[in-house]
């Protein structure tokens, strides 16, 4: 038996003039490599960060072990079905009646040398499955053995399938002839199959430029906000042309010192792109006051756009004051119904912040459809809306807040992970895998002042990719703010379609 052998030992037979073993055994020891290779994967994708994939993992590993014992045993069998063909061969022929029997014998020892290779064909199947699995969950830093695999299948095919159509012209029996030539189209489906494994092996392996052609698992917001100030530019150039310029308003209400630098930073980034903005300060004011400004600001034709800055004094019911902005002017989604709009997928602006989210998967060429996104918030400004902005892409969403249980598990299932919660060290490392796409929108102060995220920083040695704070989300927040006030005043002075997320 083949199992019982040394590499070396069966190697020399297989380089000998002898008949056996020859290329049929050949294709199925490669059956037996690729399900090798399956097992040896999927043994590497086990442990506390490989918890939500063990009940596909596990049967893997068992079918594999059997895949082997199975290739090894056909192995032998081939060798010893093609041993009855040469001696059907070699049967003698000299009067009319040996020729008939001969023949006869011929086409039997025929038909039974096939089983090895139709054998050959379903178990490379079986690899080529699993392996297509692998690609989706396996520990990536052995991903490039599941290529392995299916090229193994691959070479088994190809030798399956040369003997196979050989043995198509020589049966014929017609069932028998038919049934061979099936096998025959499906092993060559199943050698593109092999390719397309290897196709997705390397592309998942590929490290991922940015759009300057770095490789970089940082998904700054940098060159995303310095693409989006192309588009606001370009806008505030067709608005020069009618002779409107957009306007900014930002009513603030408190003495946060924090909030009031927050305030002109963005005045200070909407006067760099040519766009105005005016600051409304009101000290200690009253909750009429506030609803008097805002009604004002939305009958003032020359303002575009309007920002109710929090926080608000404690005396202030917010609820009362965002459902009178405007929607459209409410460039910060702020407005109850500008979340209706966006969830019956009809045009409305989003909040700054849960669009910041999607222009950078967008820039970084992170695809949505089809694939599993695990936000963590379900806050108004950014867990609510952004589901909305993922269902239009046609991510499959799973939204969790601090009565979810297992959020490891939902996290680790998902490509993609989103956390703003606003608490330090939220997202850990024994939440994600090495594929996870981590968007950190979290700001927080630290015991040492400093602004961090709601991830922690170990996350950023096993995620595939991670946003940082700063310069991640809240750069690009700011600027979706000046663009979403420039759409405004495209949209209510006519110059153009308004372009919402």
């Amino acid at each position: 038996m083949i199992a019982n052998e040394t590499v070396s030992s069966y190697l020399s037979r297989l380089a000998s003039n002898a008949p056996t073993p020859g290329g049929g055994a050949v294709g199925a020891l490669h059956v037996a490599h690729g399900a090798a290779l399956i097992s040896m994967v999927a043994k590497f994708t086990v442990g506390e960060r490989f918890e939500h994939v063990q009940n596909q993992i596990e049967p893997l590993i068992i079918q594999s072990e059997q895949l082997i014992e199975e290739a090894l045993l056909i192995a032998d069998q081939d060798e010893y079905l093609f041993n009855d063909l040469i001696q059907a061969y070699r049967l003698p022929r000299d009067t009319q009646e040996q020729k008939a029997y001969r023949l006869q014998v011929i086409q039997a020892a025929t038909k039974t040398a096939t089983i090895p290779q139709i054998r050959t064909v379903k178990l490379s199947e079986r690899i080529l499955q699993s392996a297509d699995t692998l690609v989706l969950i396996g520990n990536k830093s052995v991903i490039s053995d599941v290529a392995a695999a299916a090229e193994s299948a691959k070479a088994a095919l190809a030798t399956a399938l040369v003997t196979l159509e050989i043995n198509i012209n020589s049966i014929e029996e017609k069932p028998t002839k038919s049934e061979l030539i099936d096998y025959a189209k499906l092993a060559e489906k199943l050698i593109q199959f092999a390719d397309t494994i290897t196709g997705k092996v390397r592309q998942k392996l590929k490290p991922q430029p940015n759009n300057d052609g770095q490789l970089n698992s940082t998904l700054s917001g940098k060159p995303v906000a310095e693409k989006l100030k192309t588009t606001i530019q370009h806008q505030v150039a067709v608005l020069a042309q009618q002779d409107v310029t957009a306007c900014l308003a930002v009513i603030l209400a408190t003495d946060n010192e924090a909030t009031i630098w927050y305030v002109n930073s963005i005045k200070k980034a909407a006067q760099s792109q040519g766009i105005k903005c005016e600051v409304y300060t009101l000290h200690n004011p009253s909750e009429e006051a506030l609803k008097t400004l805002i009604l004002e600001l939305n009958q003032n034709t020359a303002v575009h756009g309007i920002i109710l800055q929090t926080p608000l004094p404690k005396n202030i019911n917010i609820n009362h004051l965002i459902n009178l902005i405007d929607k459209n002017k409410d460039i910060d989604g702020a407005n109850p119904l500008s979340l209706g709009y966006l969830s019956a997928g009809q045009k409305a602006f989003a909040p700054a912040t849960a669009r910041a989210v999607m222009e950078i998967l967008d820039y970084y060429d992170i695809p949505l459809a089809g694939e599993e996104v695990t936000v963590i918030g379900r806050s108004n400004v950014v867990g609510k809306p952004l589901t909305q902005l993922l269902l239009k892409h046609n991510a499959t969403v799973t939204l969790c807040h601090s009565h979810t249980q297992n959020l490891s598990q939902r996290t680790k299932a998902a490509k993609i992970v989103v956390v703003a919660v606003g608490q330090i060290n939220l997202l850990k490392d024994s939440h994600i895998t090495t594929d996870s796409i981590v968007i950190d929108v979290g700001t927080n102060i630290d015991e040492n002042g400093r602004l961090v995220g709601d991830v922690a920083p170990e996350v950023a040695e096993i995620a595939h990719a991670l946003t940082p704070v700063p310069g991640g989300v809240g750069t690009v927040t700011t600027t979706l703010l000046l663009l979403h006030t420039v759409e405004a005043a495209m949209s209510l002075s006519n110059a153009n379609v308004l372009n919402v997320a």
